[in-house]
C-alpha cells in the first residue's frame, strides 16, 4: 500500500508542475486588440489594408494575428499569394485556405465570415 501512495503523491505532485508552468506560459502570452485600424504587417507578413477587429497573440514559441476583411475568401487568399508568392503548401480544410510559407513556419488561413473573411496569421518564433 505504501507503494501505491508514494506513486500517487509523485503522479499529484508531477501535475501540479506542470499545471503550475501552463499558468506561467499563459501568463507570459499577451494578447493585443485593435480597435481602429489594424497594422500594415504582422512582423514581415502583410496584411489586407482595409482589416479590422485585429487580434493579436504574442506567446514565446509562436505568434498570431486574426482580423477580419470585407475580401472575399477567394480575393483575401489571391491578396496573400500575389504580396508573398506561390505557397510552399495550400490546402483546402473545412472550408478554409491554409497558405503554408517558409517550411510551415509562417502560415496564413483564409475562412468565410459573414459577407468577408476572417484571415489568421500564425509564426513560429524562429522565423519572426
Amino acid at each position: 500500500m505504501f507503494r501505491y501512495n508514494v506513486m500517487a503523491y509523485s503522479s499529484l505532485a508531477w501535475l501540479l508542475v506542470f499545471v503550475a508552468q501552463a499558468d506561467e506560459e499563459t501568463k507570459a502570452l499577451k494578447a493585443q486588440t485593435y480597435s481602429g485600424v489594424c497594422p500594415a504587417a504582422f512582423y514581415t507578413l502583410p496584411i489586407i489594408p482595409e482589416a479590422r477587429f485585429c487580434q493579436q497573440f504574442l506567446g514565446a514559441g509562436s505568434s498570431s494575428l486574426s482580423y477580419h476583411s470585407s475580401y472575399k475568401p477567394a480575393d483575401a487568399k489571391a491578396f496573400y499569394l500575389t504580396q508573398l508568392g506561390k505557397a510552399q503548401s495550400q490546402k483546402q480544410h473545412q472550408g478554409r485556405s491554409i497558405l503554408e510559407y517558409q517550411q510551415g513556419q509562417h502560415i496564413v488561413v483564409v475562412s468565410k465570415d459573414g459577407e468577408g473573411s476572417q484571415v489568421d496569421i500564425l509564426l513560429q518564433s524562429s522565423l519572426r
